[in-house]
């Protein structure tokens, strides 16, 4: 079983220094998630750390002391959060430093389309929990690998070795599983 919870709101985090558009998104998003705001990208970073099951952070690009695509790049490391960058206001350089920096999920325009940033925000917390549970997963094989005693290894189609355990490089005369990858048995 995951721990992936499906039944409770995914938490948001919303960052925007106008108080009039955190009020407007919170009564956008609010009927389908737990939505938090911050209105600069300190009090978004101080969020994050108290809250790290945040899912989805919807910033806004231009905000004083540090700009939306900065805030994501500066969280990408600390938060799994999936980044949507919002902005009235066309930054081609912004957006692509966002999504080479900042892991950048999606990109709205204001004025926003209802529909289309409920739909963007809703995929991006479906793309979050799918994150987490292949994460889950990954550290459900890997423990399982790691502590059998039976020999267990994995081959791609050309069948080069893509993971193998302790106990079958033990019985190869080796003492670390990650030499045989990508290699084949003569």
């Amino acid at each position: 079983m995951s721990p992936v919870q499906t039944t409770a709101k995914d938490s948001i985090l919303v960052v925007d220094d106008e108080p009039q558009v955190l009020v407007a998104l919170e009564d956008v998003l609010g009927e389908e998630f737990t939505v938090l705001t911050a209105d600069n990208a300190q009090s978004a970073i101080d969020v994050l750390a108290r809250d790290p099951g945040i899912s989805v952070i919807v910033t806004d690009q231009r905000m004083p002391n540090m700009t939306g695509d900065e805030l994501l790049a500066r969280v990408r490391t600390t938060s799994p959060a999936v980044s949507i960058l919002l902005t009235g206001f066309a930054d081609l350089t912004a957006v692509i430093r966002a999504v080479n920096d900042g892991r950048l999920f999606a990109y709205v325009t204001k004025p926003w389309d209802v529909a289309d940033l409920r739909m963007k925000v809703a995929k991006a917390a479906q793309h979050y929990r799918l994150e987490q549970e292949l994460t889950y997963e990954r550290r459900l094989l890997t423990d399982l690998m790691e502590s059998a005693q039976d020999v267990i290894f994995f081959k791609d189609m050309d069948l080069r070795f893509m993971r193998v355990n302790r106990a079958f490089a033990e019985l190869c005369g080796a003492s670390d599983p990650a030499t045989f990858t990508g290699k084949r048995l003569s």
